[in-house]
């Protein structure tokens, strides 16, 4: 920690001692979750005093500041030059004040002046304050003397600083007259250069504002683009003209709302147990003692994985993945993050979803295979005790991809300072691998295939194999714990594991899909967690699996575009939960499965990006219908079935 600590003050610049504490202890964050010494460490090591203190990297040094011989009451520019040892001072920090009517501040440029705007109203003492990193700080003062009367007009309130896009909007300004005189025919302009806006009504007539008043003036209008980008800080200026004189300000409005930063792992932790999933391949951690929580069995205990990841590969030389590679020490990067990872709301299922897109890029012989990832955990005491993993598998290359496989290695952990008291084993039936303490059943855990319906491998991973010596972990050997050369269905001693579970092979023609899922469960005991995991293929039976695999051909705007159909199958009425990218107009309609109209549900515009339509049922014979649903966006189609 003290090592980290002095790295980031000396190395990365860092001279607020707050900051490089809190960046020291956040450094070993990870290690600190799952292993108690690093978390006493950090415990233990605590900052008293301020945390914004800055701290001095070498002997400080003497400044000096050179500001106007003279200051008169009214509003003015004031340029402040700081040199160190006769050459220019640049960002330091440069402070004016007068008790009650002055507080401006700024940093100096590289030529060391920084200008600012200042209005003292009365006579009396006003003080220049300099500081800066390594250096003494330095203050001056000076008498401020009455100068002539005159109005000094500022901005008191700008609204709305959000605006929506496709719309035109209404701008209120107040201003204010700080200064010691009135100002007439006072009359304000409003321009900007951004080509997203066009004005409408770009003047506002305030008239008379008397010393220490405000004024309302006209509403400004403008139109907003709908090609706006969300989120865009629109910049505008305000210039201000009266018979005593101009003024400008500069603003900015926000155009819409931006869209919610992506992330390269997030936690699944509404129900019962918690697991982390991640953009790039990785599970539980985005590497080995990396960012993370692992897999948690219950929620608030530590974690009972190491590390995980997904694979996809048709040979030694094709293996896609983010384990271990040779030696195991090494972690491969073969999966290059498409679109990071979002969190779905209204969740298509259960109660918490996220999704993400990642291809094979990383790998030295990319075959364009690109992943959607979905991710689903239930609230639901029921089916609480599992996450789903769904991945689709699509070609994107002009070849085919025969002959692959997917799969999942998992080395748990169950107590991270016992890893060599576990055993492992495999439920055929269940399709379903697991691992726990030789001595204790509390936790099991493991993860189960819920489709396809048929596993190409379940095994136990042996790390005196293939782990621990120099020779291993190999691609051959992944291949062949992919399609089951290497497989063995339970561990023959008390020992350090690792699971395997596989599907496959599949053939894969340019622009074709591939469904797999997986779920990973837990349990107090063997015979609680072999529930938990067909609760989940209950569970993935009744939800997500009946809905059709995206079209490759709709637009994803923003990361998404989707809707479900929940309860599928239903009885009545049938919800359906949408979520767009922008508001517009949707026109959604129910097909019989031979693709006849049978109900117009909803055609017209929304305000909402997300929302739900409860529809009543009424009229319609037991099967299989079809929700199709047109956005500016694009259509989509998804299946349910009706049971009375």
């Amino acid at each position: 920690l003290d090592i980290a600590f002095y790295n980031i003050f000396f190395n990365r610049d860092s001279l607020v001692i707050g900051s490089c504490f809190s960046s020291s202890k956040d450094h070993y964050r990870y290690l600190a979750e799952g292993q108690q010494v690093w978390r006493w460490c950090l415990y233990e090591l605590n900052l008293f005093g301020d945390p914004m203190m800055p701290m001095w990297k070498e002997v400080p040094s003497v400044i000096e500041i050179t500001y106007p011989d003279s200051i008169q009451t009214g509003g003015q520019n004031v340029q402040v030059s700081v040199t160190r040892a006769g050459f220019p001072a640049s960002n330091v920090w440069v402070g004016i004040y007068k008790p009650n009517e002055v507080y401006a501040h700024g940093k100096t440029n590289a030529s060391g002046q920084v200008m600012l705007s200042i209005n003292p109203l009365t006579p009396g003492m006003i003080y220049f304050t300099a500081s800066g990193a390594n250096c003494y700080p330095k203050q001056e003062s000076l008498v401020v003397t009455q100068g002539a009367t005159q109005p000094y007009i500022v901005l008191k309130r700008v609204a709305p600083l959000q605006v929506n896009l496709n719309q035109t909007a209404d701008l209120s300004i107040v201003i204010r007259n700080s200064g010691t005189a009135g100002a007439s025919n006072t009359i304000g302009k409003l321009r900007t250069n951004s080509t997203y806006i066009t004005m409408a009504d770009s003047i506002s007539n305030y008239g008379v504002v008397l010393a220490g008043d405000s004024a309302f003036g006209d509403l400004y209008s403008f139109f907003v683009d709908s090609i706006t980008p969300p989120g865009t800080q629109i910049p505008f200026t305000l210039s201000i003209s009266a018979d005593q004189g101009s003024w400008n300000y500069n603003f900015n409005i926000m155009a819409g709302m931006p869209p919610i930063p992506g992330l390269l792992f997030a936690n699944h932790d509404t129900g019962y147990c918690l697991l982390t999933v991640t953009a790039q391949g990785s599970i539980g951690y985005l590497m080995p003692d990396g960012a993370g929580s692992g897999f948690r069995y219950p929620r608030a205990a530590a974690s009972n994985l190491y590390y995980s990841s997904m694979l996809a590969g048709n040979s030694s030389s094709y293996i896609v993945d983010r384990f271990y590679g040779q030696p195991a020490t090494q972690t491969h990067t073969d999966w290059v993050v498409q679109e990071s990872l979002q969190f779905v709301n209204p969740p298509l299922f259960g109660d918490q979803h996220l999704r993400c897109t990642y291809t094979d890029a990383g790998h030295s012989s990319a075959k364009g295979l690109k992943v959607t990832q979905n991710t689903y955990m239930s609230n639901d005491p029921r089916y609480d005790d599992f996450i789903v993993i769904v991945y689709d598998y699509e070609n994107t290359g002009a070849t085919a991809i025969n002959g692959l496989y997917s799969g999942i290695i998992t080395d748990f952990d169950i107590v991270a300072s016992a890893s060599s008291s576990d055993i492992a084993g495999s439920n055929a039936a269940r399709r379903l691998v697991f691992m726990r303490q030789a001595a204790n059943q509390n936790p099991t855990v493991g993860i189960k295939l819920l489709s396809p319906t048929t596993a190409a491998n379940l095994t136990a991973i042996d790390h005196d194999i293939y782990v621990y010596p120099a020779s291993a972990m190999t691609e051959l050997m992944k291949y062949q714990i992919l399609n089951g050369t290497i497989s063995q269905a339970q561990s023959n001693r008390t020992y350090d594991w690792s699971v395997g579970i596989s599907a496959g092979p599949f053939n894969l023609n340019p622009s074709q899909t591939q469904r797999v899922a997986y779920a990973f469960a837990g349990g107090s005991n063997e015979s609680t967690m072999f529930a938990n995991a067909d609760s989940a293929q209950a569970w993935y039976n009744r939800t997500t699996s009946i809905v059709e695999q995206e079209d490759p051909s709709i637009p994803r705007f923003g990361g998404y575009f989707d809707f479900s159909l929940t309860p599928n199958p239903t009885i009545n009425p049938l919800r359906i939960s949408y979520n767009l990218h922008k508001p517009g107009r949707v026109t959604i309609g129910l097909y019989d499965i031979t693709g006849q109209l049978k109900k117009q549900i909803f055609n017209g515009e929304v305000t909402n990006t997300n929302g739900v339509i409860d529809y009543q049922l009424s009229g319609l014979a037991n099967g299989v219908y079809f929700v199709k649903m047109v956005t500016e966006q694009g259509t989509a189609m998804r299946k349910f079935m009706l049971v009375k």
